[in-house]
């Protein structure tokens, strides 16, 4: 059982662009490594990065995800029916497995993971963590390759 039971830590890093529109809105764009590359060459140098660390998810965080994002739908047939709400899944993995990241406020103090801040997270950007995070901790055959 060696190993089986320590708990990983993973780090995951994100880059961005926040580009300002005429209008004054900030749009978040998540670069991947192939894109980094490409703009590099266009000399775009307003990359910016997000350190993210995360916990091993376990089988009762599982549950606990699954109990949280669970939804009973009612059918036309009138049959009752579980369907898991993939966006409730996905903030319950965000606020339980997050630990920590390097995300600062105007003043240059680190931002506690919370909730109510991860709520406010530009879509793109928490989609991004999520979708790493998912990578690592259900690797699919190709990533096992690697």
């Amino acid at each position: 059982m060696s190993g089986l039971l320590n708990r990983n830590k993973y780090n995951i890093k994100i880059k961005y662009i926040a580009q300002q529109k005429d209008n004054g809105n900030i749009f978040i764009r998540v670069i991947d490594e192939k894109n980094i590359r490409l703009l590099s060459e266009k000399n775009i140098s307003e990359i910016q990065e997000l350190n993210t660390t995360w916990r091993d998810l376990t089988y009762k965080d599982q549950s606990e995800a699954n109990s949280y994002a669970n939804e009973v739908i009612s059918s036309r047939d009138g049959n009752m029916a579980t369907i898991r709400n993939s966006e409730k899944y996905d903030f319950w993995l965000l606020s339980h497995c997050l630990l920590s990241w390097d995300l600062k406020d105007d003043n240059g103090a680190i931002i506690p993971v919370a909730e109510n801040v991860i709520l406010e997270l530009p879509l793109t950007v928490s989609k991004s963590l999520i979708r790493y995070y998912k990578e690592i901790i259900f690797p699919n055959d190709e990533i096992l390759k690697n």
